[in-house]
């Protein structure tokens, strides 16, 4: 994006390493809270930097509802737009009632205060999009844009697949998770899954490709089974290999934004079997580029991965078909150009 547009700064709490030179940050300090995980800016200093660098920019991109920089908002006066992923504890479940009840409150309120002051809202997905209209959001434009992918960098490569499938000892059908072992991402309904298929004689190989507090219900499985291997493999800064080495992905969360999991299954010519939560059914067309099930539908999951398990046919097909859709609409340029006609129509609209 700094390199389609004429200047870009990013207001933060968090300075990470990796950020483009074309790209100037200002730090905003951060509040310290006991047992608050994530950064809590300063208030009038996040404030008063966004009210003096406001008028330099055209645009002022705000991302997430529930992250606490989106106040910002109240000191800029046009050109302010929100990108939301989804509305944690309305269409987002933690897969933790006590989380989910907090996140409710706080995304609630904060929606209720803040919509009605953008000029154009982004959503990564159709379901919350219509969860902004329905907290009160009537401003056009608005639009239904997910994350994008690098199908240059990440694509199918069957040398690779073969490596990784021969150094594990994989010989079946494969399925591949990658994502943190957390209770949002569903653990332990794809467990009880797993539990059906090897009770019903499915062979499957899982790989499971990340860390996290679930971790313990799939360490737990794998002395169980006896047709379904369990493999753990840790967190991977690059499980493109792993990508390359399955037949289908797994997501069965129960709550997502615009997941990366599925625009990496798709660079990598994979299909996915997942829930039918967030940004997913925007980017998984049943029965083409993967398999939907219910969040938390055990049976359905479970004959999901059966379907998808028994017919290597099928896999690829959907596998390819999904390669296809990533080059034609998901790349990075065809992205960032949708934002940029977004910004434009935002600027054109004059404001509310």
């Amino acid at each position: 994006m700094a390199k389609l547009v004429d200047k870009v700064k990013v207001i933060t709490t968090v300075v990470e390493a990796g950020v483009p030179d074309e790209i100037e940050l200002i730090r905003i300090p951060s509040l310290e809270v006991e047992k608050v995980s994530w950064p809590l800016p300063e208030p009038r200093r996040l404030l008063r930097t966004v009210r003096e660098e406001e008028g330099k920019f055209d645009i002022k991109h705000f991302l997430k509802i529930d992250y606490p920089t989106s106040w910002g908002v109240l000191a800029c006066r046009r050109g302010r737009i929100l990108t939301v992923d989804n509305f944690p504890g309305i269409d987002y479940d933690h897969g933790d009632l006590f989380i989910n009840s907090a996140s409710l409150v706080y995304v609630f309120l904060s929606s209720k205060c803040l919509l009605r002051r953008f000029d154009g809202l982004i959503s990564f997905s159709t379901i919350s999009l219509a969860t902004a209209e329905r907290l009160g959001f009537r401003i056009r434009p608005r639009e239904v844009i997910p994350l994008g992918v690098d199908t240059d960098m990440i694509k199918p490569d069957e040398r690779l697949g073969a490596e990784v499938r021969e150094r594990l000892g994989l010989d079946g059908p494969v399925a591949l998770f990658v994502g943190r072992l957390s209770p949002v991402k569903g653990i332990r309904y794809l467990c009880r899954a797993l539990e059906i298929l090897d009770r019903a004689g499915l062979k499957l190989d899982v790989m499971v490709v990340g860390r996290g507090p679930e971790g313990y219900r799939l360490e737990r499985l794998r002395t169980r089974v006896k047709n379904v291997r369990i493999y753990m493999l840790g967190f991977r800064p690059d499980p493109f290999g792993f990508y390359n080495a399955a037949d289908f992905v797994l997501l069965p969360s129960l709550g997502e934004g615009c997941p990366n999991v599925v625009l990496e299954a798709f660079a990598c010519a994979k299909p996915v079997v997942a829930t039918a939560v967030g940004g997913v059914p925007d980017l998984v067309e049943p029965g083409r580029t993967g398999l939907l099930v219910r969040p938390k539908d055990v049976e359905g999951l479970a004959s999901a991965i059966s379907e998808m398990a028994e017919d290597p046919h099928l896999a690829r097909k959907m596998g390819l078909n999904a390669r296809r859709y990533a080059e034609e609409a998901l790349r990075w340029p065809i992205i960032l150009r949708r934002v940029l006609r977004f910004y434009e129509e935002v600027l054109s609209s004059g404001g509310p």
